[in-house]
């Protein structure tokens, strides 16, 4: 009688793929998802996620929380959340490809 669970871990996988092939196809959302990070690391466009965030860490005295790389007219930007010292949360974007911090994308 209490097998019903089973169903919903069953369609949440479902949820997963699915999310994965929507925001790669048609939706017009600026967050990129990790496969295009990588092809962008690839070909140049972007310098690699680890050289990132050493450059936020040594410019920042705050830590990373979260990172997404965006594309704005197309550039595409890394944009770090971070959290100061002080407790303070504040997102700081770099132009993906120079590696140049700016207050903007």
């Amino acid at each position: 009688s209490g097998n019903g669970g089973s169903g919903g871990s069953n369609s949440e996988s479902d949820g997963d793929g699915d999310d994965d092939d929507g925001d790669s196809s048609g939706k017009d959302k600026s967050d990129l998802d990790k496969d295009k990070i990588r092809d962008a690391v690839k070909s140049g466009d972007a310098i690699s996620l680890v050289k990132a965030m050493k450059i936020v860490k040594a410019e920042q005295s705050a830590r990373i929380v979260d990172v997404k790389l965006i594309s704005k007219n197309n550039i595409l930007s890394y944009k770090f959340r971070v959290i100061s010292k002080a407790g303070k949360v504040k997102d700081i974007f770099m132009n993906a490809k120079t590696g140049r911090l700016r207050a903007k994308p």
